[in-house]
């Protein structure tokens, strides 16, 4: 039983560990990163990193619940999941005082990355190309 659990969700909860880790950093502690002019550095990451959790979350529920009849579910669950985690860790930075504060962009990115991940797994699934 807990190696089937572990199995299938292993991936995600390793994922938004390590989200959570790196966002409730210090901002001492965080590289500079560079300056772009049409979006920045910190707004790819935010979509990245939450479409890849998206992603990772979808699958686990996916193949834990019995693939292609609970899709929706599991897609409708990992959006919700995966937004209310952005805007708590945005929350955190706020009131942790660790130099780090909370901004709504950043939940804007996250929500596309949340998109965009739910969006990519819905297409390998419909073509077969989940692993």
């Amino acid at each position: 039983m807990v190696t089937t659990f572990l199995r299938y969700h292993f991936p995600a909860i390793l994922w938004a560990a390590v989200i959570l880790f790196l966002t409730l950093l210090p901002s001492e502690s965080l590289p500079k990163t560079p300056k772009w002019e049409l979006l920045s550095f910190d707004t790819l990451a935010h979509i990245g990193v939450f479409g890849l959790l998206a992603f990772l979350l979808i699958r686990s529920l996916y193949f834990h619940y019995g693939g292609a009849r609970f899709l929706q579910f599991a897609m409708g669950l990992s959006v919700v999941i995966c937004f209310f985690l952005g805007v708590i860790i945005e929350l955190l930075q706020t009131v942790m005082k660790r130099g780090r504060h909370g901004e709504t962009g950043d939940v804007i990115a996250d929500a596309i990355g949340i998109f965009l991940g739910s969006v990519l797994f819905y297409f390998l699934s419909r073509r077969k190309l989940i692993f």
